[in-house]
């Protein structure tokens, strides 16, 4: 009754084990056919993408030296035995060439108790390691967020590149149209017509480019999350109002301040400045003598000598022992040991001063990049707008005869340039303010 019970419960739960993996494949293939925002594709990154997953190795490992410097405090206790055979066939007594064996066993023990304090420097040093690689890891996925933002909003303003050129390809189209019965007519040159055509066949090529080169970032997008590039992946594609792209920028010197206390590079500088100054007294400790203790524990057995176990008791013995060295003379090596532990530990420092100038630069010129792709979107849409009446005006003058293709088409291009030109300002200003957010320790994020 039993057996039957537990195989009733054994099939349950295999039910149950089956079930919820075809829920999560149908959750899994549910997610994949959805846009995903940007808050899902950093979260993805966090666990799928191959540098942050190095990095965290990275961590793992630096834990497994610290538990390896932490041993070291301990004994270290051994076995060892060894077994011999011999034989003298050749011997002039006769009983000699009789086959010998014998068997040694010992366990041994060994404590370092004092060795300037090394081992308590290493420990010191692999923890503060430990430290640096955990903030090396969240500088990686910090990189990898800052990334997946460029890259997100490059799509965003390649798929808006693309509906502008679209829009300049059905007014080519149209004017191609209308030129066509213009020219069937008489009203205008096949010059002018000409120029139609070959206006319409470059936007149509423009709206082909602008595609291609959107299709290429979002695979892109799909390499830094570490996605299959034939899986169904798409992103979100939230607007932006004019009072989101030229909101007021957050205080460069307040920005500063707090990407230099936060900012996990300039953190990891400073753990590093730490580890060199323990890596100095660790070896100066080389300077100073070491004691340790040793104990022993052996026996051993020879064939011809009695009853094996007899032998084993008989020849038992024990050892106790302790040892001082005393460093007189060492050819130099304490004294050069010390002296490149000082050596990295001044490079360290510079480290950390060229990590902090090159945060400094990198927030100023992010926020020159703000501030001027924001006082550039404002003037572009105004150029855009009088362009776009400049063009209206134009295009009537050439439907009137007034105006020839050419001038209509200049007026065109430089309409859709404005427009570009609006566009590459208004993403500018939203990555580069978003950014400046960032090292002020605001999660990226465009919801």
């Amino acid at each position: 009754m039993h057996r039957q019970k537990d195989y009733i419960i054994m099939n349950l739960r295999r039910i149950a084990t089956i079930l919820s993996v075809c829920t999560a494949m149908a959750a899994m293939s549910q997610e994949s056919s959805e846009a995903w925002s940007l808050k899902q594709c950093i979260e993805y990154a966090h666990t799928h993408n191959i540098s942050i997953g190095q990095s965290r190795l990275s961590v793992e490992r630096s834990a497994v030296d610290l538990h390896e410097a932490k041993e070291e405090l301990f004994p270290s206790l051994s076995f060892s035995t060894s077994h011999d055979y011999s034989q003298s066939p050749y011997a002039d007594n006769p009983t000699e060439s009789a086959a010998i064996y014998n068997g040694s066993y010992r366990i041994s023990a060994s404590w370092t108790l004092f060795d300037g304090g090394q081992r308590y420097y290493n420990i010191k040093s692999n923890r503060l390691a430990r430290q640096e690689q955990e903030l090396s890891a969240q500088e990686t996925a910090y990189e990898i967020e800052m990334e997946i933002l460029s890259l997100y909003l490059q799509i965003l303003y390649a798929r808006e590149s693309i509906d502008i050129c679209k829009q300049s390809l059905a007014v080519s189209e149209e004017q191609e149209s209308r030129g066509k019965a213009l020219f069937d007519a008489g009203s205008i040159s096949k010059s002018d017509y000409s120029q139609l055509v070959a206006q319409c066949a470059n936007d149509r090529y423009q709206v082909v480019t602008a595609s291609a080169q959107a299709d290429l970032l979002l695979v892109e997008l799909k390499q830094l999350l570490n996605i299959d590039l034939d899986s169904d992946f798409d992103i979100t594609e939230p607007s932006f109002d004019i009072e989101e792209i030229l909101a007021p920028l957050p205080d460069r010197y307040t920005v500063l301040a707090t990407a230099m206390k936060s900012w996990p590079g300039i953190r990891q500088s400073l753990v590093a400045e730490e580890i060199a100054a323990l890596d100095i007294k660790s070896a100066q400790s080389g300077y100073y003598p070491t004691i340790s203790l040793t104990a022993g524990l052996s026996t051993g057995t020879m064939s011809g000598n009695g009853v094996w176990g007899d032998q084993m008791k008989a020849n038992f013995g024990e050892s106790a022992g302790i040892s001082l060295t005393l460093p007189l003379y060492d050819n130099g090596k304490t004294r050069a040991a010390v002296a490149r532990a000082r050596i990295e530990a001044l490079n360290t420092t510079y480290t950390r001063e060229e990590k902090e100038n090159s945060l400094a630069r990198t927030i100023e010129s992010t926020f020159l990049d703000a501030r001027s792709a924001q006082e550039q979107y404002k003037a572009a849409q105004e150029n855009a707008l009088a362009t776009a009446d400049a063009y209206e005006l134009i295009a009537e003058q050439f439907r009137l005869g007034i105006k020839n293709a050419f001038e209509m088409l200049s007026a065109q291009n430089d309409l859709l340039q404005a427009r570009q030109e609006a566009l590459q300002a208004k993403y500018m200003a939203l990555l580069n303010r978003k950014l400046l957010e960032f090292y002020n320790n605001t999660p990226i994020t465009l919801e």
